[in-house]
């Protein structure tokens, strides 16, 4: 099964529409990791380490940028790189998922709806990633 995800993204078309949504979706998404994360250097003392939160929204967008652009015969030849993927993209879909359901789903606010499509693009990625390694 995640050898079908894994050869289905790295199909031209998909990779295109991954880089079609996730443009605007980093766009939207991004600001608020950096407010986040600058505010929390600013603010060193907070009890809620807002900065690192931030720095897991960034290691996801960053991830899910080097997984759409590489393909998985460049995750093959590097190892590291695609261990060092994955974690970004597990760290970046867990503070997606989490924010999604903290935030609240409601017909008037699409802030969760944009963290639910960064959830199921991250694991598709992730699921491609893992498997590319073994994939032929």
């Amino acid at each position: 099964m995640l050898e079908t995800v894994a050869k289905f993204i790295d199909r031209p078309r998909v990779r295109l529409s991954f880089i079609v949504v996730g443009i605007p979706l980093t766009l939207l998404l991004s600001p608020v990791l950096f407010a986040g994360f600058v505010g929390g250097i600013m603010d060193l003392k907070n009890e809620f380490p807002f900065f690192v939160i931030a720095c897991c929204g960034i290691a996801g967008i960053a991830a899910a940028w080097v997984r759409v652009l590489s393909g998985s015969s460049r995750l093959r030849q590097s190892p590291v790189l695609c261990w060092l993927v994955a974690c970004g993209l597990v760290l970046g879909v867990l503070l997606a998922a989490w924010l999604a359901v903290g935030l609240g789903f409601s017909s008037g606010n699409p802030v969760p709806w944009m963290y639910a499509l960064a959830v199921v693009i991250g694991l598709l990625l992730l699921a491609g990633t893992i498997i590319s390694p073994t994939a032929a």
